[in-house]
């Protein structure tokens, strides 16, 4: 795997906490079909492993053994501008829930105004797979 195509990177639980979080594997592609060919390879090897899904990820297998995100691009250069990409939704969600909850005028729950904005910000909420193109148009509003 660590050879495969496209493959740019991959991170490894390391301890116990690690060990003990869903995503115990991480790996970086550069291209999303690169992944895809990685990820049938590795379901025809983990078939029947038990599934410890990642929240906020898109599914690739059925049973939520393997899925994928999107990591938004470093707003700056400051490699400490960087994040994941369930670190930014639920950074989202944390916004949007409060803003929610904070307004009373708003006719939807708190938790789905939270889901609304998200859709309009590009996140399929369903898949939670992000909009083609929603990270340059984030860059560009920042």
């Amino acid at each position: 795997m660590a050879r495969g195509q496209g493959v740019q990177a991959f991170k490894v639980g390391a301890d116990l906490r690690d060990l003990c979080r869903p995503d115990k594997l991480v790996v970086y592609f550069d291209r999303l079909d690169d992944l895809q060919d990685a990820a049938t390879r590795l379901e025809e090897r983990l078939g029947g492993c038990p599934a410890h899904g990642v929240p906020f990820t898109a599914a690739v297998t059925s049973d939520g053994l393997l899925s994928w995100g999107a990591d938004p691009p470093a707003l700056s250069a400051d490699v400490g501008a960087m994040t994941s990409w369930r670190l930014w939704v639920s950074q989202r969600l944390a916004e949007y829930l409060a803003s929610g909850a904070a307004d009373d005028s708003n006719a939807l729950e708190p938790w789905q105004f939270a889901l609304e904005r998200l859709r309009l910000a590009g996140i399929d909420t369903d898949t939670w797979i992000p909009a083609s193109g929603m990270w340059r148009a984030a860059r560009a509003n920042a």
